[in-house]
């Protein structure tokens, strides 16, 4: 009975451990990130995009991308979403449901992510833009 106890114990600490570390990097990646880049509103990223995305498909990923940045820096097109932003690896994927779900776009018929491209705030917009038209135009 005292051995459940003491690895139940031994389990606890080092998740504690593991959160502890995470939510310490996470933070030092937010604040070096904070010194690397403006600080743009909704209306100057969009703007920072017009020649890349479509106003909605900007305002959609200003939105979006707020609450994976929550109160820190906002989102910034240069950022690279997944090294530069406190998300799991799987939260594009998610992203792209809720653009098709949101647009009203078979998400199924979205093509894959282009091979070699940067992961880029200015990119994934790009490429949303760029799918929301050519599923719309079938």
């Amino acid at each position: 009975m005292n051995d459940g106890w003491i690895a139940a114990g031994v389990i606890g600490a080092c998740s504690a451990a593991y959160v502890t570390i995470s939510v310490r990097k996470w933070r030092r990646m937010a604040a070096a990130l904070s010194q690397q880049r403006d600080n743009p509103t909704r209306e100057q990223f969009t703007i920072m995009l017009e020649r890349d995305a479509d106003p909605e498909t900007a305002a959609w990923l200003w939105d979006e991308l707020q609450v994976c940045r929550g109160a820190a820096k906002s989102p910034h097109p240069g950022h690279d979403f997944l090294r530069d932003l406190p998300i799991d690896h799987d939260e594009p994927n998610f992203w792209v449901e809720r653009y098709c779900h949101h647009f009203d776009l078979p998400h199924k018929a979205v093509a894959g992510w282009p091979d070699g491209e940067p992961t880029t705030v200015r990119n994934l917009a790009r490429w949303l833009s760029s799918e929301r038209l050519r599923l719309n135009i079938r």
